[in-house]
């Protein structure tokens, strides 16, 4: 039993942890605020790098995806991929079901090799979050700061995106989404509604409603 002498300094000791923890948390809120460019720009260069490559080969295809690797499911620094599928992929048995033509988990192309610059900066950002975050350990859940520092990750690799097919490296017409293996977020329609026709943003929708 905890002797009540001991009482003040445990609330002392209270007191200074939890303003340590406010401390840093609030820390990150200037950070977290802030565009990731320096990301996004490694992404334009590593994606673009990738784009260019198949062009070479003569490449064609209609569905290209980002994948920035699950926060929630991944202990350690998440990673870049891509996922690409061509119209000849498709399987003649589901060319008319548009869940195969918009599912990257049916596609047949995978690249994750090639993404070296974007891969530490996601490892330099994961690590200064880290330094700044404090967290209880007993809380399995996201809290807002992590919510926050995932969604500042997605919204660099959205905008990379968005600026490769404004500079037509990602032809009009192309499905462009974020993705993430076995699990999707708001954040998947969201970047289909921002890097697609509002008309394929509704067909993506009405397939997985």
């Amino acid at each position: 039993m905890l002797h009540t002498r001991h009482l003040p300094l445990l609330i002392l000791l209270l007191c200074f942890l939890t303003v340590g923890c406010k401390k840093m948390n609030s820390d990150l809120e200037p950070w977290l605020a802030k565009e990731d460019l320096e990301l996004q720009n490694a992404v334009v260069a590593d994606i673009g790098r990738h784009l260019d490559a198949l062009k070479e080969k003569g490449e064609t295809f209609y569905g290209f995806v980002a994948v920035p690797g699950d926060y929630c499911t991944q202990p350690e620094p998440t990673s870049l991929s891509i996922a690409f599928n061509r119209e000849s992929d498709i399987a003649s048995e589901h060319a008319d079901d548009l869940f195969y033509r918009y599912c990257p988990e049916e596609w047949k192309t995978e690249i994750r090799e090639g993404f070296d610059t974007t891969n530490e900066i996601l490892k330099a950002s994961f690590d200064k979050f880290n330094s700044m975050h404090n967290k209880n350990p007993n809380n399995f859940m996201m809290d807002r700061y992590e919510i926050a520092f995932v969604a500042r990750r997605d919204t660099a690799i959205i905008n990379a995106l968005k600026a490769l097919k404004e500079s037509g490296r990602l032809k009009n017409g192309t499905f462009l989404s974020i993705w993430f293996w076995g699990s999707q977020y708001a954040v998947t329609e969201e970047s289909v509604k921002i890097l697609n026709s509002p008309e394929v943003h509704q067909t993506f929708v009405s397939v997985f409603k």
